[in-house]
């Protein structure tokens, strides 16, 4: 199954990926989570389970805990861990 659509586009769950993953990078964490409670498949979200991305953390930090966040708040049940590893000049 492709991300994109036949135009090009990022399909639906992609595209609420992406605007979840700018939410979060920016630190607007809240808005982020209220963007995927209202699309994900569960009701209840044990937040303790996951760590909040802070603007304290290197933009690779945030990256990794976003993506982890994202995957939990959208109902995986899977132990998750992301690394990003970003090409330094």
């Amino acid at each position: 199954m492709s991300a994109l659509n036949a135009a090009g586009a990022p399909n639906g769950r992609q595209q609420l990926i992406g605007d979840a993953m700018k939410l979060y990078v920016n630190g607007k964490t809240r808005e982020g989570d209220e963007l995927l409670m209202k699309n994900a498949n569960s009701c209840f979200v044990n937040f303790m389970a996951c760590v909040e991305p802070k603007m304290e953390f290197s933009f690779e930090q945030r990256i990794a805990t976003a993506l982890t966040r994202i995957a939990y708040l959208l109902g995986s049940m899977d132990n998750i861990t992301a690394i990003v590893l970003v090409a330094s000049e």
